[in-house]
């Protein structure tokens, strides 16, 4: 058999996993709503576990995966891009989810996750795609879908295949468009449109914009900030070891061992 490998961002399934359940309406059975918004209850340990169990099994079976190497994110991923742009990600929380650190811990024990250090999962999942034949990127993140080759997105189960022409498209308007979730301006008021009316392609050719707007000085300062914080990474020192890929098979046949072993254990009779 061909293997077939997935390259997993799993933040956001994490986060996924342990987003509250949505209230049923009793009499109608569809979610309830007070004052025009969804009511929610929070999951359980066990709930959570389940979710994410179910979100990986999904990935497999959809994606018809043979292996893989999930990432998810630990400490001081931003550092190299904060040293370039304070402001990159200023806006999200510093709060950690309540529920991260048992979601977290449970797709390392159970899934082998690998926890990132020192760069970000993107560029983790970048890099281990670079170096590793026949392996996909799995992820809901666009910065990741649009990375050259054929991605698969869980959450709405569809393959896409990127030319490293049209990555670098992405990423040339990106420049110029910005990324408010990353807390990246770009050129101000420009948007899609500006982008289609200039015909924005390639990256080099988006630097005069920039001296457009901000003159020649800062306008190579700000061109440079925002490359550094929109470009995922292709190599890394501080990630050199590639990790191997764990065969889906053989974790799952694992894990019903394990748990036959419990339910085993669990029916024996206490010492008396």
């Amino acid at each position: 058999m061909n293997e077939k490998i997935a390259i997993i961002d799993t933040d956001s399934m994490l986060y996924s996993a342990f987003m509250p359940n949505k209230v049923a309406d009793p009499n109608t059975g569809e979610p309830m709503k007070v004052d025009g918004k969804f009511v929610y209850t929070p999951k359980t340990d066990d709930e959570i576990k389940d979710t994410l169990d179910g979100i990986m099994f999904h990935i497999f079976n959809e994606g018809a995966f043979t292996h893989y190497i999930g990432f998810v994110k630990g400490n001081d991923t931003t550092d190299d891009r904060l040293l370039i742009n304070p402001e990159y990600k200023a806006q999200r929380t510093k709060e950690i989810p309540e529920k991260w650190e048992i979601t977290k811990q449970h797709a390392i024990e159970k899934w082998g996750i690998i926890e990132v250090n020192d760069i970000e999962v993107d560029d983790a999942v970048r890099i281990t795609n670079i170096n590793i034949p026949n392996s996909h990127i799995v992820a809901i993140d666009k910065d990741l879908l649009w990375l050259e080759g054929e991605n698969f997105n869980w959450r709405k189960n569809e393959w896409n295949t990127v030319t490293k022409s049209q990555e670098e498209e992405y990423l040339s308007r990106s420049l110029i468009i910005g990324d408010t979730v990353d807390n990246i301006k770009g050129l101000v008021g420009k948007g899609e449109k500006y982008c289609d009316r200039h015909y924005i392609k390639k990256v080099h050719e988006v630097l005069p914009y920039y001296i457009i707007d901000y003159g020649l000085e800062k306008g190579v300062e700000e061109f440079y900030k925002n490359f550094k914080c929109l470009y995922i990474l292709e190599k890394s020192d501080k990630f050199t070891n590639i990790p191997t890929p764990i065969s889906i098979e053989k974790i799952i046949k694992n894990n019903e061992s394990e748990t036959n072993e419990s339910r085993s254990s669990s029916r024996k009779l206490p010492n008396s």
